[in-house]
């Protein structure tokens, strides 16, 4: 596989050796789900809903062609990789992690399964809920700087294709390291349930329908917290599968596929024609499952073959703030060994406090350089934790790679991966 001089892989240096997806799918599709006249019955509820499912996948293929039309092989190939990745966790978390009997919590992101923003300094922790239920959340801190357990409720799943604050979902509360009793080993209990006292916990309203523990860490690559979660209210052993609820399953998943690959890739097509190359305050009606302690600058970013983006600012007094660049997709880039992402505890800092952070194809020998990993563009953003104050004025500009000569601590970058120096 070829690339350009700054990395960047483009349509017309891939062989094709591999089918379409939406192509493949349809082979699936002739030889698991019964065709009239061929010995089966379309009318049967899962084959219907299987074949709902592959139809919904095909279709997400076919979204992904279009919208990387004009782009690169890159982000298309990723895109049919988003797709895989969305389908494996709508049918983990809808047939593994069932809110009746919780087999501890799923991990929603991480290096594998990116998704709406990851963070690699983080670590994402879920569960579905039964709102009826009652449920303890054991945990052992680790080194985890910063913890949010938040519950939340409405369409938590995703089912309808919606980000404008109408689609239901909403945080119905939350407990973290300032609210959360941990004993002198780091242990910890949370109690999530219909009935449960604030001090106690977190109440589940009516709407309720899922919990995510984030985890905030230094390093990426050294992330250790101990949890696990249990229903307390039901004693009796797990009944099995049934045909509507592996009906349900399907539709969900599809339905799941369809909105992850169109919300997500709408919202980076807007902020590329409203924010490019530039960071702005992040609207959030509460429609996002975003937590409730931090707040957001996020814009797009494109660069050039050889031009490189200078971000600026003076940090903020916070426990953690962090800076992520993403693919088209909103996942984060490879970070177990590239930077890209830095953090208030690994960036370089000039004598006066402030931050500059480069982000470019290649090593320009300056600290705080985030690796675009052979992307032209994607998303960006900059998270602030437990921010009391202003979020602060960030300045962003592009220039030609050679101009970086210009900047005085010029040094030779040495490189981990990760954020973590």
């Amino acid at each position: 596989m070829n690339s350009d001089r700054g990395g960047i892989m483009k349509r017309d240096t891939v062989v094709r050796r591999t089918p379409a997806l939406a192509s493949a799918l349809a082979a699936v599709a002739l030889l698991i789900v019964p065709m009239p006249g061929v010995g089966g019955d379309t009318a049967d509820p899962l084959a219907a809903a299987w074949s709902e499912l592959v139809a919904a996948l095909a279709d997400a293929d076919r979204h992904v062609a279009s919208v990387t039309a004009d782009e690169s092989e890159l982000d298309r190939i990723e895109g049919q990789r988003y797709v895989s990745r969305m389908s494996t966790l709508a049918l983990e978390r809808v047939f593994e992690y069932s809110p009746e009997r919780p087999a501890g919590f799923y991990e929603l992101q991480g290096p594998v399964r990116k998704y709406a923003g990851d963070n690699p300094d983080q670590r994402y922790h879920s569960a579905s809920l039964d709102p009826r239920g009652t449920y303890r959340i054991r945990g052992q801190r680790g080194n985890a700087v910063l913890i949010e357990a938040s519950v939340y409720g409405g369409d938590t799943q995703f089912r309808h294709n919606r980000t404008d604050g109408k689609g239901g979902r909403r945080l119905v509360g939350y407990r973290d390291e300032s609210t959360i009793a941990f004993a002198a080993d780091g242990s910890f209990e949370i109690l999530l349930g219909p009935g449960v006292a604030a001090s106690a916990g977190i109440r589940l309203d009516p709407d309720a329908r899922s919990v995510l523990v984030r985890s905030y860490f230094a390093d990426p690559r050294d992330k250790r917290i101990t949890l696990d979660i249990q229903r307390t209210d039901i004693s009796e052993p797990t009944t099995p599968l049934t045909a509507a609820q592996t009906v349900d399953a399907l539709h969900g998943t599809a339905a799941f596929v369809t909105s992850s690959v169109r919300i997500w890739s709408d919202r980076v097509d807007s902020l590329a024609r409203t924010a490019s190359n530039r960071l702005d305050p992040m609207p959030d009606g509460g429609d996002l499952l975003t937590p409730a302690g931090v707040r957001y600058l996020e814009g797009h970013w494109r660069l050039g073959h050889d031009e490189a983006m200078v971000i600026e600012f003076n940090p903020p007094e916070a426990p953690y703030w962090g800076f992520l660049v993403m693919n088209r997709w909103m996942e984060s880039l490879e970070w177990r060994d590239r930077r890209v992402s830095i953090n208030n505890r690994s960036a370089v800092p000039d004598p006066a406090g402030r931050v500059r952070i480069v982000v470019a194809h290649r090593d320009p020998g300056l600290p705080n350089w985030i690796d675009t990993a052979g992307h032209a563009h994607g998303l960006m953003s900059l998270r602030l934790a437990r921010l009391t104050g202003k979020l602060p004025k960030v300045n962003v500009r592009v220039l030609p790679f050679a101009e970086l000569d210009h900047f005085g601590d010029r040094q030779q970058t040495t490189h981990h991966g990760g954020t973590g120096e």
